[in-house]
Parts: structure tokens; sequence; C-alpha cells
């Protein structure tokens, strides 16, 4: 009976909202398809097998269960489409990361590789001064910055793992800043949060599509571009939606148009994102190169 009236709830939830309902399974057939992805490289290692498969279930049921949770509580369509691109990309960041730590060819962490990636820290944390609005007025908070440079380099050069790392460490050391500026935001760390989740968002296609780069190898130029078109754009979406949604109306009491959000929010991002990409093109060879000679 308890099953029964489980299903019956269900089918009248599906039946009442049923583009929400799409929506949720659309979300879980994404994460199928990316454990399919990442399955092919675990193929002759049958725990690694089990492992996926459990893990997939898993978080199914919780993205399946927090859909249902959003439904029931009448949250607007757009929300729950906000919710769930959130999720995926937090998801997609924490598969690379997990799964990129059993390759066995994974590189090893050496002192002196600690020092390096405490360098690029502390050169991501000085681009991020080095910032400047492109917009006047309201929005001159807007600063460009190339700090996304740096991450993608330490991706090349350590893999996935070490650019969160450097990226998280980057935005630890700004809310410290702020802390000893008396500089806090409306809702402490908010604004570090939010670039950390962006540069996330940048960098998975990235770390995807070099899941499996050997990192003696020189990488190809071209998907590196490739990827990072799609990582501008998947961060520029994902910037727009949060400040129309949450950002704005809910930490800065601020309402504005979604025309207005998207031309200013948009077109930064945009620009940032695209900006990075440009430079990590025309520069990326070189600072490949550059390891070479830290090395030696």
């Amino acid at each position: 009976m308890f099953l029964e009236g489980i299903f019956k709830k269900l089918f009248r939830l599906a039946s009442e909202n049923y583009i929400e309902i799409l929506i949720i399974i659309g979300s879980i057939f994404v994460i199928f398809l990316v454990y399919l992805y990442f399955a092919r490289y675990q193929i002759k290692d049958n725990k690694k097998y089990f492992k996926l498969i459990i893990s997939f279930f898993a978080i199914a049921l919780i993205m399946f269960g927090l859909g249902i949770f959003l439904v029931e509580k009448k949250i607007p369509t757009i929300n729950i489409v906000l919710i769930e691109i959130i999720t995926l990309d937090v998801f997609l960041a924490l598969a690379v990361f997990a799964l990129s730590g059993e390759k066995k060819e994974a590189h090893k962490i050496t002192i002196q590789d600690i020092s390096i990636l405490g360098l690029m820290a502390g050169l991501a944390f000085a681009l991020r001064f080095f910032g400047f609005p492109i917009f006047v007025g309201s929005f001159s908070f807007l600063k460009l910055e190339f700090s996304g440079i740096i991450y993608i380099i330490v991706l090349l050069w350590y893999g996935f793992r070490s650019a969160v790392l450097v990226s998280l460490v980057t935005n630890i050391l700004r809310v410290i800043l702020q802390v000893s500026l008396f500089q806090v935001t409306v809702i402490f760390g908010v604004d570090q949060l939010l670039n950390f989740i962006s540069s996330l968002a940048y960098l998975v296609p990235a770390a995807i599509l070099f899941y499996r780069y050997d990192r003696s190898q020189e990488p190809n130029g071209i998907k590196l571009l490739i990827a990072n078109i799609i990582g501008a754009v998947f961060a520029t979406v994902f910037m727009v939606l949060w400040n129309y949604f949450v950002n704005l109306p809910y930490i800065y009491n601020m309402s504005l148009p979604f025309k207005d959000v998207l031309i200013y929010f948009g077109s930064f991002n945009l620009i940032k994102w695209g900006s990075v990409t440009i430079l990590i093109a025309l520069l990326w060879k070189k600072f490949y190169n550059l390891r070479g000679n830290i090395n030696t």
C-alpha cells in the first residue's frame, strides 16, 4: 500500500507537471551519458564498473528526489532549470575531479610541483587585482580580469584537480583579504563562491576533453580552443541565469529586467571568458613549454 501511494503521487505530479518532470529526467540522462563516457576507460576493471553503477544510481536518486521536492513546492519551471544546471555543473566537476585520480599514469605531485602550484595561485590572486571595469555607473563592479588563464595552464600542466585547487585557494585568499580590509559582501564570501563556480563551469569542458591527455605530449591546440569556447558559453549562460534568478533579487535585493541582466552580465561574462579563451589560444604553447624550463 505504501509503494502504491508513492506511485500514485508520482503519477499525479507527472500528469500535472510533465514539463518539469521531463527536465528532471533529461538532467539524469545527461549524467548517464557522462558516466558512459568515463566507463569507456574503466572497462578492464569490474570493481570500477560497480562503483560507477552505484554512484550513478545514487546521484540519479538524489537529483530525482530534489526535482520532485521542487515540483511539489510549486517552484517556477525556469528556477528548476537553473537548479538542474547548477547541479550538473557541480556534478561534472566532481566527476572529473574524482575519476581523474584513478588513472594509472597520473602525475605524482612532488615538492617542486607544490611550490609551482602555490606560485600559480599567487599569480591568479595577483591578476584579480589588475581587473578593470568595462561598464560605468551602477555596473562598474563588473571587472575584467584574466585569472582564468592560470587555471587552464594548471589544468594542462597538472590536471583538473590541481586547477580546481588553485582556483579555490585564489578565492579563499580573496575572502581573507576582504576580512582584513572589512570589505565583506552582503552574504559573506558569496562573490568568491560565485567566481569559483563560474571558473568550474569554464574548466569542465576542457577537463572532459583532456581526460585521457598524456601530459608528456603537447596538447591539441584545436581541441583546447573548442573546449574553451564551450566553457566560455557555459559560464556566460550560468552567470546570466544565476544573477537574474538568485544573486540580484535574493542577495542584493535588486530587481532588473531580464533584458538588462542579459545585456550587462551576459556581455560582461562573454567578454571576460572570451578574452581568456583568445589569450589562451595565443599563449598556451609558450606556457606549456615554460613548464619544461621550470622543471629542468
